[in-house]
């Protein structure tokens, strides 16, 4: 899902977890993907400044980074498949 966001928006960690990938994803941009501790794995898209590191654990509600610029990706996957964001957000 693409969300609208402010410019600069500083993007909270919905779900505690591992930090499993620092890149590029295509169509997604900067991208952080967070492992949580139910399987499901949460992307973050459109990041520019990241304030976490690879393998980092990470808490609910803590500082994720800030976007490059009104647009926030959030994919969410288990075992390879896509979820319904809807239940996510």
């Amino acid at each position: 899902v693409k969300l609208t966001v402010d410019k600069n928006y500083l993007v909270p960690i919905q779900d505690s977890g591992l930090v499993v990938f620092i890149g590029e994803k295509d169509g997604y941009g900067n991208t952080v993907i967070i492992q949580q501790m139910d399987g499901i794995d949460t992307w973050y898209g459109g990041l520019g400044a990241i304030h976490v590191k690879l393998y980092d654990y990470v808490e609910e509600g803590s500082l994720l980074g800030e976007v490059v610029d009104n647009s926030l990706y959030l994919v969410y996957k288990k075992e390879g498949t896509l979820l319904d964001y809807q239940e996510h957000i």
